[in-house]
């Protein structure tokens, strides 16, 4: 592209830019105002019409009356929280937002009194960390805070609830148009992560391994076939045979606090790539570990300040971290490729990629200089992560990114100077 075309690029992109802001805020107050409508005519109408107000409703919309429904019983769900309508109302929360706390607020909690005090913690905890960060939940990690915050509000409620569930562990699978169907495995998450990373793993070996054609999502597919069924793999290039798993790594990642993994507190694990999850089931899946790797964290801001090498998994290798010195904080490196210790504490801090508002966790990530090498140095202050997509963005051009020491990056949009930040998701849990 002609560089001298860019101003006129940057202004036209700019003003569609306003243009949709503007539209965005209507649409998000035109929505507010249908909800209170519909809750309005649904107190006004006789408590023995109630059962029919979103058929009414469905008929003056034109919509179907499952989709009425539902709208009012998100509406209703709504009115119980006045503190979410008003962080809606005020713009910190958009549509995306809302819709997420309901559901999350809804599946872990069953006291009303309960949900309002676990939204107002998280409302909370949000605000005194724009605060400080300048930085406002996106939906998904809405919900991760709001699933963090409702298994600390009641330990005990929420191990029971997490019980039953697991019983109703199962497969079901779902026709779909053209020939096709979809299997879904619902069950504990840190099973269904395991199979899900056994799966990737699996995928990415037979890339490397015949070097097909097949994208990596057909690649999944195909190894998820050979790995429950033990057949051959349909559509393979060069007609390879079927085999086991046998040989592919599959990795788990669970974080726990020293404390909770000595049974000392009961302080909320995570699970890398699902979520939060009881202190309870941490201690569980360490139970199961084969290597621990100690990662030291800033008590006060839950920055990742080192990654120790993993060493297999015993109660005295436990024990021994706790008295253990913090390691030589010196990661860089004047070659291109990071060390290993560089690596984990990049991936580690990171946890998802970069790019604002990206989720693809860092475990399948590049690692790119901020400021490309040999210039940039091959150090943590220097290195992020970015999916395979948004590191090609970058080196398009398109964007200007700036990395700060403490791991924030600042995205430019060149076209029109916009600039957008994001922070690593600090490490603490409780």
């Amino acid at each position: 592209m002609d560089r001298t075309a860019l101003p006129l690029l940057g202004e036209a992109v700019d003003g569609a830019l306003d243009e949709v802001v503007v539209a965005f805020r209507e649409q998000q107050a035109g929505l507010r105002r249908l909800w209170l409508a519909a809750t309005s005519a649904f107190r006004a109408a006789a408590p023995a019409d109630r059962e029919f107000v979103p058929d009414q409703l469905a008929v003056v919309m034109g919509v179907h009356p499952r989709t009425a429904q539902n709208l009012l019983g998100s509406a209703l769900r709504a009115e119980e929280l006045p503190a979410l309508m008003a962080a809606w109302e005020a713009d910190e929360f958009t549509d995306r937002h809302v819709s997420a706390a309901l559901e999350e607020l809804h599946a872990c909690l069953v006291d009303p009194a309960d949900r309002v005090a676990v939204l107002d913690a998280v409302l909370a905890r949000c605000r005194q960390r724009e605060a400080v960060w300048w930085e406002w939940p996106r939906p998904g990690e809405l919900r991760r805070l709001l699933r963090a915050a409702a298994l600390l509000h009641d330990g005990e409620a929420a191990r029971r609830r997490q019980r039953a569930a697991r019983q109703a562990r199962g497969v079901s699978v779902t026709p779909l148009p053209h020939g096709q169907a979809m299997l879904c495995l619902e069950g504990p998450q840190e099973q269904v992560l395991t199979m899900a990373n056994a799966i990737r793993s699996r995928a990415v070996a037979l890339g490397n391994e015949h070097r097909d054609d097949r994208t990596l999502a057909q690649r999944s597919f195909d190894a998820a076939y050979q790995l429950l069924t033990g057949a051959g793999l349909p559509g393979c290039a060069g007609g390879c045979a079927g085999g086991s798993a046998g040989g592919v790594a599959v990795e788990v990642q669970v974080l726990v606090p020293f404390a909770t993994a000595t049974g000392q507190s009961e302080a909320l694990g995570e699970l890398v790539g699902a979520g939060p999850i009881l202190a309870s089931t941490a201690r569980a899946a360490l139970a199961q570990a084969r290597t621990l790797p100690r990662i030291c964290i800033d008590q006060t801001t839950g920055a990742v300040l080192a990654v120790d090498p993993p060493v297999p998994a015993t109660p005295a290798a436990l024990q021994r971290m706790a008295h253990a010195p913090l390691a030589d904080l010196d990661h860089s490196t004047s070659g291109y490729r990071p060390t290993p210790r560089a690596l984990r504490l990049v991936k580690t801090r990171d946890r998802t990629c970069r790019f604002p508002g990206c989720t693809t966790p860092s475990t399948g990530a590049d690692l790119d200089h901020c400021h490309p090498w040999p210039h940039g140095p091959t150090d943590p202050a220097n290195l992020q992560c970015l999916c395979r997509h948004h590191h090609r963005a970058k080196q398009s051009g398109l964007f200007a990114v700036a990395l700060d020491p403490d791991g924030t990056t600042t995205w430019t949009v060149r076209a029109t100077g916009r600039t957008y930040r994001t922070r690593p998701t600090p490490l603490t849990l409780s």
